[in-house]
């Protein structure tokens, strides 16, 4: 797998889940990787603060947040992510893989969080 880089995503023309640029098909992965140049600094109490230093925008993640960052390695899917949070925590509510892609929605948003592309045919 390879990432796209900026450039090539805004030559390329799709939908976002799968581009054509050039001759090439491109496919949006299913799982979820965090931009290595965001930063992690744990606090007290397991929370946390993400900073990406390219926009300076920081977000205070709770401890499941935490550990859903921790899974954004770009070999779990979603559900696999939800999968290990109901391993580590108790009490994991029924809306937790809704909750858990609203949240990775938001950082990708943000820019905290992006999908590779591998090819296709």
């Amino acid at each position: 797998m390879q990432p796209l880089s900026s450039k090539k995503k805004a030559d390329a023309e799709g939908d976002g889940n799968a581009l054509k640029y050039g001759r090439v098909m491109v496919f949006r992965t299913e799982k979820p990787i965090a931009n290595p140049v965001v930063v992690l600094k744990e606090e007290f109490d397991d929370w946390a603060v993400l900073f990406n230093p390219d926009t300076a925008e920081a977000v205070g993640i709770n401890p499941v947040g935490v550990e859903i960052w921790k899974l954004l390695d770009g070999k779990h899917s979603l559900d696999e992510i939800v999968d290990e949070i109901k391993k580590s925590f108790s009490d994991v509510s029924e809306s937790a893989i809704g909750e858990a892609k609203e949240f990775i929605g938001d950082l990708v948003e943000k820019g905290f969080v992006g999908y590779e592309f591998e090819e296709g045919t």
